[in-house]
Parts: structure tokens; sequence; C-alpha cells
């Protein structure tokens, strides 16, 4: 029945805001058939399916977080708002939850990043800033001056490492900004 009516509401591209609550609750299926048709539905409502969907990205229960961030790789440009807690995902103890996360965050995009290196400067969460921004690739390299500060000898070793592998991962852009004659070297 879950798949007949979703299958209904997308061929008929009927989804509203008014059905999104009805849809919110399937949140927690695990039947694969229905879950695309589902996040095609919640995304079909628009940007403001971001805000209806938050509260799920940090639920109990893993299948729920898993769709949640699912439903919002339909519409990435509403999932600016949920920067916040899909940093959070992206070091999620689900593999899935975490990839899915991180893959969304590259597709936000600058915006992503802009939140995350605002967490680089809070210790405890420095470490899981520098991997999440490893992740994103050439998509992170707007952090590229702030991870001069990163990469000096007086943060740990591992943090070191760290902000080295954000550069390696973003690439030329990168490599040309720490040369031994780039201002960011001095």
């Amino acid at each position: 029945l879950q798949l007949e009516s979703l299958q209904i509401l997308t061929r008929h591209r009927s989804t509203s805001e008014i059905l999104v609550p009805a849809l919110l609750p399937l949140l927690n299926t695990n039947n694969s058939n229905v879950r695309p048709l589902l996040y095609a539905s919640i995304a079909s409502t628009g940007k403001l399916m971001a805000s209806r969907v938050r509260p799920f990205l940090s639920s109990q229960d893993a299948v729920v977080r898993f769709n949640a961030v699912s439903a919002l790789q339909f519409h990435p440009e509403s999932a600016e708002s949920c920067a916040n807690e899909l940093f959070v995902l992206a070091t999620d103890p689900d593999f899935d939850i975490a990839s899915a996360a991180r893959d969304l965050l590259r597709k936000i995009g600058p915006h992503a990043v802009r939140s995350i290196l605002i967490r680089l400067h809070t210790e405890a969460n420095r470490r899981n800033a520098l991997e999440v921004l490893a992740s994103m690739g050439p998509t992170a390299g707007s952090s590229i001056a702030a991870l001069a500060e990163f990469m000096t000898d007086s943060q740990p070793l591992d943090i070191r490492i760290a902000a080295i592998e954000v550069a390696r991962s973003i690439g030329p852009p990168a490599a040309n900004a720490f040369r031994r004659d780039s201002p960011l070297r001095r």
C-alpha cells in the first residue's frame, strides 16, 4: 500500500505541503522499493522540506537517520540549513549514514565548508572537522587559508597530518597556496 500510494503521488506529481506530515512517518521504512519514491515525494515539496526532515536527522533509529539524509539528497539546496546536523552525521558510527551525509555536504558545497570551518576552532570538534573537509575533496577549496593555522608546529602531530590530508584532497589549488613563496607560508 505504501509503494502504490507513493507511485500515484509520483506519477501525478501531486505531493503538497499538506501531505508531508503523512509521508514523514514512512522514514522508518526499510523497504528498498518504497525508499526512492518516498525521497522523491518529500523532496518535491521544495525548500520547506528541510525544516520538516531536520528532526529525523537526530533520530535514535539508524534507518530513520539514513532515510532523512537520503531524502535531503533529492533537494540539496534546501539541505543547506541542515549543515550542522549533517556534520554530526558525517561522523556517525553507521558507515552508510556517514557516507550519505558526507556526500550531501559535498553537494551543498561552500555553505557546508563555512559551517565546518567554525567547528575547527573548537578543540573537541577539530579532528572530525578536518576529516569531513578531507572527504569533501576540491569542494573544500575555500578552507585553504584556514588550514594554514593547523599546519604549524604548535599543533599536535595528528592535527597537522589531518590538515595536510585536507590540502592533499583539495588538490592543486592547495598545493599552490602552500608553496614556499606563498604568503600563507610566511
